[in-house]
């Protein structure tokens, strides 16, 4: 008999009757590494380091370096629209 293979869904299904709320949780951790990722990969798409987007954008690197850290929180539209522009790509914020 072969092993079914479990979704996303039936595992989070699980967590939310052992632990009430945790769903929430897991998907702003989700988001934040998202977002951290994101800029990451449009930094790296438009072939700039560090250094060179944060000069792009008015900044310093270890704000940029920060920003991609999936514990960073204090994302600000402005600042991430402003890398939008920088790397040539496009912000939309989805509900």
């Amino acid at each position: 008999m072969k092993n079914k293979p479990i979704t996303h869904k039936a595992v989070m299904r699980r967590f939310e009757k052992k632990f009430p709320g945790i769903g929430k949780e897991i998907e702003a951790e989700l988001s934040k590494l998202r977002i951290a990722g994101k800029i990451a990969e449009c930094r790296r798409r438009a072939h700039l380091s560090q250094v060179a987007l944060a000069k792009k954008i008015g900044t310093t690197q270890s704000v940029i370096a920060r920003m991609e850290s999936p514990d960073y929180k204090d994302y600000k539209i402005s600042t991430l629209l402003k890398i939008a522009r920088a790397t040539g790509g496009s912000f939309l914020i989805a509900a």
